[in-house]
């Protein structure tokens, strides 16, 4: 009656919807308590306290403690093999920090200055990882584990992201994860192919260029205003003109004539600017051009709307 009253307090041992990191103090903690009963109830005998360690834990604790191997062993007095010591250290072992190996060495090879960092400095972060990085004991296991690192660069994401919680992983463990992948994934998926960077076309290089402000900091073409190189910094983005009636600018810097005329932008294409100011030339150019160049346009570039 004593001993069931003092176990009676302890809860059951549950870590299953813990994170990793704290499954070790969880067990800890339990295991603390539970030796606490063990002196209560006077237990002595190993064989009975290992038996009192699985009833008491419950049946999350005996899963973890079967699926340990060498975990569960019987009394041999002539060996010295205590099975409760036994049975405590391969659950330490279990909850003991993993070294995750392929994690540590995939942060070392995507480390890169921070902002404000002298190289000095980055070159002693970049030794400091390196120092508890395991490149390989032997020439054939760094260069496995050089290919490893490669292939973890171009791997698709949810399977970058598990194979960074690998505390070992050796080749073999990789191409049979590899294959597994590809087999589990919908034909024609996007996570079957290697994943690439983002490729940007020319046309999107002069859209950008297009509606930000040039290094000068002369004002946008669209809206006069100086403002961020995005083309949603604009405040004249989603503002119909109240000249010719199209999307993206304010009338003030509207480049085409009220009542549908060939405009600005068809007669200097039609008239180029003679820096003379001869035959031929356009009235008033120096003018025209000075005013087109304060909004940061070039006069020879019709504006698309």
């Amino acid at each position: 009656m004593y001993k069931s009253n003092s176990f009676s307090k302890l809860e059951v041992f549950s870590c299953s919807n813990l994170p990793q990191s704290e499954k070790r103090n969880k067990w800890l903690v339990w295991h603390r308590g539970f030796e606490i009963c063990l002196r209560a109830c006077q237990v002595t005998d190993p064989f009975e306290k290992k038996n009192l360690l699985l009833s008491e834990g419950g049946l999350e604790l005996q899963e973890i403690f079967f699926n340990i191997p060498g975990a569960d062993v019987g009394r041999d007095d002539k060996k010295g093999l205590d099975p409760y010591k036994v049975a405590v250290k391969k659950l330490n072992n279990h909850f003991a920090p993993r070294r995750l190996e392929v994690k540590e060495r995939n942060e070392f090879w995507t480390m890169q200055p921070e902002s404000g960092e002298s190289l000095p400095m980055f070159y002693k972060r970049v030794q400091n990882c390196a120092n508890k990085c395991n490149f390989g004991a032997t020439a054939k296991e760094s260069e496995h584990n050089a290919v490893i690192d490669k292939i973890m660069q171009f791997v698709p994401m949810s399977l970058h992201n598990n194979l960074l919680q690998e505390s070992k992983l050796t080749l073999d463990d990789m191409t049979r994860r590899l294959e597994v992948y590809e087999t589990s994934s919908p034909p024609n998926s996007s996570n079957n192919h290697i994943s690439e960077p983002p490729c940007v076309s020319s046309e999107e290089i002069v859209e950008y260029n297009r509606n930000s402000f040039n290094e000068s900091g002369k004002p946008h073409r669209n809206c006069g205003q100086f403002h961020g190189r995005n083309k949603t910094d604009c405040p004249a983005l989603n503002t119909n003109c109240s000249n010719c009636g199209k999307l993206g600018h304010f009338g003030s810097l509207c480049t085409i004539k009220q009542g549908g005329g060939s405009g600005i932008i068809k007669s200097f294409k039609k008239k180029p600017y003679d820096k003379n100011g001869g035959a031929g030339g356009y009235q008033g150019g120096k003018k025209m051009k000075h005013e087109w160049q304060m909004y940061g346009m070039d006069y020879e570039s019709p504006q698309n709307y």
